[in-house]
């Protein structure tokens, strides 16, 4: 029989994540307000990132905490439950993608919290030559985590152009459209040996 219940060290992960967040990042910060807060999430990556979140998935070798994808995701659902900035789980993935790519240095500083990665959802079809994206919370970061059935890639600040903020379904998270140039080539490169099934690349040499 498959035991589906989480191990005790998996739990104490849990319960310290849950534990912060509901201390730094409490569900009343959605309490509605005569004028609107801006998100306030990033303050707590640093903190975040002292907790071994961003790191939690990546081998002890790598520089990370040394769990696995099982961790991750549970630790994930947790942040899902209060309503966290999406960049905070598009920068675990991103130290992966950064780590597959040789970048130790953008690993560790992704690791600490002090390289937030924006998630970046593709809008215009992929033939055009600029393609657009929508940017999601990306106010502050660095990155923007690209990805499709081709794989995964960083896409740096510098590489995207005629941003235009939009306005967001949700008021506490922003939403921007950009452009980025030749996106789909590098994001169909062949895994790397090791890399477990995961393709990884950069749109722009990291």
């Amino acid at each position: 029989m498959i035991d589906m219940e989480i191990s005790s060290e998996q739990r104490q992960i849990v319960d310290s994540v849950h534990n912060f967040l509901a201390d730094a990042l409490p569900y009343d910060r959605f309490v509605p307000r005569p004028t609107p807060v801006p998100n306030a999430d990033r303050a707590a990556f640093t903190q975040l990132g002292e907790l071994g979140v961003f790191g939690l998935g990546l081998a002890e070798v790598g520089g990370g905490v040394g769990y696995s994808l099982i961790e991750e995701v549970l630790v994930a659902r947790e942040l899902g439950r209060f309503l966290v900035s999406p960049a905070v789980v598009a920068t675990m993935i991103g130290v992966h993608v950064a780590h597959f790519a040789g970048e130790r240095g953008l690993v560790e500083a992704m690791m600490r919290g002090g390289t937030p990665v924006a998630a970046a959802l593709a809008f215009a079809p992929a033939a055009t030559h600029l393609r657009q994206f929508h940017l999601v919370d990306a106010g502050g970061a660095e990155w923007a985590l690209l990805w499709s059935e081709g794989g995964l890639a960083l896409a740096h600040r510098d590489s995207w152009h005629d941003a235009q903020d939009l306005d967001s379904i949700d008021s506490t998270l922003t939403l921007a459209r950009v452009a980025l140039k030749d996106i789909m080539p590098p994001l169909r490169a062949p895994p790397r040996p090791g890399c477990g099934g995961v393709r990884s690349c950069s749109c722009r040499p990291i």
